[in-house]
């Protein structure tokens, strides 16, 4: 883990709304194929950079580098997500809510036990379980107000006690944004 005093960070966006709702509107048809539960990249970057201008826009003015991919993560309601870290590139995802009312994303410490790597997708994609482990919470945060900038490299999961699925954008960057630390 290149970050382990990292956890995660709001990233205060004054577009925010236009940003969600042009995400909104490109990604409708993966909310659709994706249904109540699950995870789903884009394939087409360069579409979707043409289809989020004000997202580009915003990027740009944050320093980012380009996309290396943008998943659409959706949480079904009255489910948690399993407790897991991301078997990726990167250690940092900047993460926008589309939809997630009263749901949140807790981020563990390990007490003991034994991680296992799960596959999943269609895509050959590895993530890392701590079903097995015993944990110790160590902070949380929510998508509702701000985009977040956050460690997928520490053990986390999301938790939708609602009614309603929750939907949500992972960004990842060709190099991790690590510059935001101090933004």
């Amino acid at each position: 883990m290149k970050y382990p005093d990292f956890w995660h960070k709001q990233m205060p966006c004054a577009n925010q709304s236009i940003i969600q709702q042009e995400l909104k509107v490109f990604l409708a048809p993966h909310i659709a194929r994706t249904q109540h539960n699950g995870f789903e990249h884009v394939e087409d970057l360069h579409v979707f950079t043409q289809a989020t201008p004000s997202l580009t826009a915003w990027m740009q003015e944050l320093g980012c580098s380009a996309y290396r991919n943008v998943a659409l993560v959706i949480i079904g309601a009255n489910k948690n997500q399993n407790t897991h870290t991301d078997a990726q590139q990167n250690d940092l995802a900047l993460n926008i809510g589309l939809q997630v009312y009263n749901t949140s994303t807790h981020m563990y410490k390990i007490v003991s036990g034994n991680p296992t790597l799960i596959s999943y997708g269609t895509q050959g994609l590895v993530y890392t379980s701590y079903a097995a482990c015993a944990l110790e919470k160590y902070t949380q945060f929510e998508l509702s107000d701000h985009p977040v900038l956050f460690n997928t490299k520490h053990v986390h999961h999301v938790m939708n006690p609602t009614g309603r699925t929750r939907i949500a954008v992972s960004l990842r960057f060709i190099e991790d944004p690590d510059h935001l630390f101090n933004h």
